[in-house]
């Protein structure tokens, strides 16, 4: 077959000039940045979705290995770029998930309740490895396993998965992928509309071999209107064979479609789904993938209208041509208005290429900033900045994150809300028109094995404004937005022409940092609920206070439109850092809507000293193990305190293990001590483990450690738990150390931590008096310990934000945020961030941002 000749055009010259910039910028920083906090190997599938409605994107991942357990991890989006596994507090308790090869996990709101649920496969390539998969239903935040009422209880070979309307019915069908026997098919199930499936396969026309060996498939897979007749069509990639491409008739029937360049086979793992020359219609990037020595050739295939041309070498990707390529992604990374991608690899290092604006692509992998192969990708924005960062599995390495370092381009986001079409919008086709920028990008309901958010990004370079902004619903609908601002997160609604700005409900008083365990407490705090249209209303806000004690606690509406926790609980005995959720409740046309969050962590403060040694070992500690040395115990006056203490013998390099027979919670407790006595002077390093960290006491420790080797008398050691970075509780601590001779050990324990002073809320007061101009006043005091006032004007109503940043333009507080009358407003600030943490002190900037209007000045922090 020809391949297209590329004509010299003004379109080739702005490649040109393109490609120029991407070599001087490759000088520059990197384009991504990894995240800490994201943990797990053996993980080969990722999705991002936000399944608890705060706005943020959370992130899914589906393991590997034989065996039953706990399949998933599901991180939870905390903001300030955090994570926490949650997995153990949302998901069924007890959930037993067969844990075979880590197959397909994918969000999608199947009963239409407003709430992401979760299906996953079993992830199986071998009938020996048969088994059911998994249906979760998203209750509030908490899911529930529905596999038997949803009528989901055939075991099969099922290795991914996708969501889809078929029928456009306005309820997410799904397509399982199936294999191991030629006579084993791939299944797609219609949803009945009343929480149950049925089985459509041979209705639609789908009851086909795709395998002469497997006979289903698990490859990458993608449903997506390609022929631009409103109805999704199947791409089905089949690993070691022939790519199978399905057309919807429009009937609830599919019409396999021969063609050359997609039966084109390979060892296809991924797919990659894009507009990448800005047509209007959906471009598919097929990674070759390839085992051992085996290489086969990746195809970009350019879509004519329903039909495909694999232009890989025409549009700049020779590259690609013979590597081993599995998972890849489409998104605008650096939002300059055009579809750049991703490939995840085998081996070696991942390849990026920009897009040059005219659907040819330049490398820019050297500008990746990382280097780590992986199988899959899913792609989203978890910060909110409006740039597209990057998940990648730990099937070959181990999970992570990149967050994407941003320029100064423009961008709009854009999440659905279908009425008659399936609340996600998954199908619906949005296009966006901002200056001579022409878009589209299409919802889709996963990639097989991966899923990006479900959210329609798109880069606009320096335009300001999107002056159309049209949605293609899934039911045949139509709705056009005009004249939409810039660098806005916001939710469209099928049958409507406005829309709402997504934020996220934030702390505005964050609870106590610390209480005493087993004590009497009056908990406070202030949480500003973020609304899912303009006319939704909050009906009810609730906090549940179990875990510290309490009960379900009403919060109280105030003026500003916040809610205010002021409550008394007896607070449990247990020591160790805790948290409760926040469910926020709110009508809308659509039905309930809720967000559930968490609060900031609260320390509940040992209230006593937890005794390790005293006189002899206490509790339910005992000497474990020693290496090198002997111990006893020793009566008589010389004990630090008491009447007993430890004496070591050793001729060489010892250690000792001290373990319990339940585990404690380092969290409530600042130090462990331990009185020390050297009876010789050749100790040259002592050092203490507990859990994976070890920290060096002497010579190198800290000056509350502080060990003088050549004195033979008690000495006070105290070695700060943050020091070991425990992220769970403990049952072992092990000394030891080089030196000869005789060294005792007296009063070994845990020291409680000390009550932080309570938090001042951000307090806001506003007069009436209308001021003529806009002004941000100079903060009083300056520099300030404890409390300082801003004081700023508006002379008339509007969107405003204050907040504070760091001199590395980093924000690290929100003062103001939202609608505001015309007035003179003070607000009063305690030096806190926004999650109620003391900040270092320093110089810091604060900035009035009221429309177009920008104030900024400096402030002194001393604390």
């Amino acid at each position: 077959m020809k391949r297209p000749r590329i004509e010299v055009n003004a379109f080739f010259l702005r490649g040109i000039v393109c490609a120029l910039l991407y070599a001087a910028a490759a000088l520059s920083q990197p384009l991504f940045e990894e995240m800490e906090g994201i943990a797990g190997s053996e993980i080969r599938s990722v999705a991002m979705g936000d399944y608890n409605n705060d706005g943020l994107p959370d992130l899914l991942m589906a393991r590997t290995g034989q065996g039953w357990g706990q399949r998933l991890r599901l991180y939870h989006n905390e903001g300030n770029g955090l994570f926490k596994n949650r997995v153990d507090q949302v998901m069924p308790e007890g959930l037993q998930i067969r844990r075979v090869a880590g197959g397909g996990t994918i969000f999608g709101d199947y009963d239409n309740d407003g709430d992401l649920d979760v299906f996953t496969t079993v992830g199986s390539w071998s009938v020996d490895w048969a088994g059911p998969n998994t249906l979760l239903r998203n209750d509030r935040g908490v899911f529930t396993d529905v596999t038997a009422e949803a009528g989901l209880t055939e075991e099969l070979t099922s290795d991914n998965a996708i969501w889809l309307d078929f029928d456009a019915d306005g309820f997410l069908d799904l397509y399982v992928g199936n294999l191991g026997a030629p006579d084993i098919r791939n299944t797609l199930y219609r949803n009945n509309g009343d929480g149950t499936f049925s089985d459509a396969t041979e209705a639609a026309g789908l009851l086909q071999q795709l395998h002469s060996e497997a006979g289903g498939s698990n490859g990458g897979m993608v449903a997506s209107d390609f022929n631009g007749d409103g109805w999704p069509d199947l791409y089905l990639a089949v690993f070691a064979g022939p790519n199978h491409f399905f057309v919807n008739d429009g009937t609830g029937r599919f019409e396999k479609v021969e063609s050359g360049d997609t039966a084109d086979e390979s060892e296809v793992y991924g797919l990659a789904v894009g507009d990448i020359d800005n047509d209007g219609d959906l471009d598919v990037f097929q990674p070759g993938g390839g085992s051992g020595s085996e290489l086969f050739r990746s195809q970009m295939l350019l879509n004519l209208g329903g039909s495909f041309l694999d232009v890989l070498e025409a549009v700049g990707l020779t590259r690609l041509s013979a590597e081993h390529l599995l998972g890849a992604g489409m998104a605008d990374i650096d939002n300059d208005g055009d579809v750049d991608f991703f490939t995840s690899t085998a081996f070696g290092g991942p390849f990026l290429f920009a897009n040059n604006g005219d659907g040819t692509f330049e490398n820019a992998s050297d500008r990746l900033g990382y280097s780590e192969h992986g199988w899959n990708l899913a792609l989203g924005d978890f910060d909110l900045d409006g740039f597209v960062d990057v998940l990648g599995d730990g099937r070959a390495v181990r999970a992570r994150l990149h967050h994407n370092l941003t320029n100064d381009n423009h961008w709009i986001q854009v999440e659905l809300a279908g009425r008659e079409s399936n609340r996600r919008g998954i199908g619906a086709r949005v296009s966006c028109v901002a200056g001579e920028l022409r878009q589209m990008r299409e919802v889709l309901g996963g990639q097989g094995y991966a899923q990006d958010n479900q959210v329609a990004h798109f880069g606009l370079g320096q335009q300001t404004l999107v002056e159309r902004l049209e949605v293609r619903w899934p039911s045949g609908k139509t709705d056009v937005l005009e004249n939409i601002p810039a660098d806005l997160y916001i939710r469209v609604f099928e049958g409507r022409t406005d829309y709402q700005v997504i934020e996220s409900p934030r702390w505005e008083v964050a609870p106590p940092e610390s209480l005493l365990a087993e004590s009497t407490a009056r908990i406070t705090s202030t949480v500003r609920p973020s609304l899912f249209e303009p006319e939704a209303g909050i009906s009810r806000v609730t906090a549940d206070l179990r875990k510290l004690g309490g009960g379900e606690v009403a919060l109280q509406r105030s003026d500003d439109g916040t809610y205010v926790l002021d409550t008394s609980v007896d607070l449990l005995a247990e020591n160790g850092w805790r948290e409760f959720p926040l469910l926020i409740e709110q009508n809308t046309s659509l039905g309930t809507y809720w967000t559930r969050i968490f609060s900031p962590p609260i320390l509940l403060v040992a209230a006593t000293g937890h005794a390790i040694f005293d006189d002899d070992f206490a509790g339910e500690w005992a000497l474990d193990r020693l290496w090198d040395c002997e111990l006893s115990v020793k009566s008589g006056g010389s004990a630090f305190e008491g009447n007993s203490y430890m004496e070591l013998k050793t001729n060489s390099s010892w250690k000792m293990d001290i373990k319990a027979a339940e585990s404690v919670d380092g969290g409530g407790y600042a130090v462990l001590r331990f009185a020390f006595k050297p009876a010789s002077d050749s100790l040259t390093r002592l050092s203490v483990l507990i859990g994976v960290k070890s920290v060096n006491v002497f010579p190198d420790g800290e000056e509350e450690m502080a060990i003088d080797a050549q004195r033979a008398e008690w000495q006070l050691v105290e070695v700060p738990l943050e020091l070991f970075e425990l992220t769970r509780p403990f049952d072992k601590i092990s000394i030891s150390a080089r030196g000869e001779g005789i060294f005792n050990f007296d009063e070994i324990g845990l020291i409680p931590a000390k009550i932080s002073p309570p938090s001042t809320a951000v307090l806001e007061e506003r007069s009436e008096l209308l001021p003529s101009s806009f002004a941000l006043a100079q903060n009083f005091p300056n520099p300030f310990n404890g409390e300082t006032t801003i004081r700023f004007s508006l002379p008339r109503g509007g969107e405003v934000e204050l907040s504070i940043f760091n001199l590395a333009g980093q924000k690290v507080a929100t003062l103001v945020e939202g609608m505001r009358s015309a007035g003179e407003y003070s607000v009063h600030w305690d030096g806190l961030n926004e999650v109620g943490r003391k900040l270092a002190s320093g110089v810091y900037l604060y900035r009035l941002c009221a429309g177009e209007l920008v104030e900024t000045r400096k402030l002194l922090l001393l604390q």
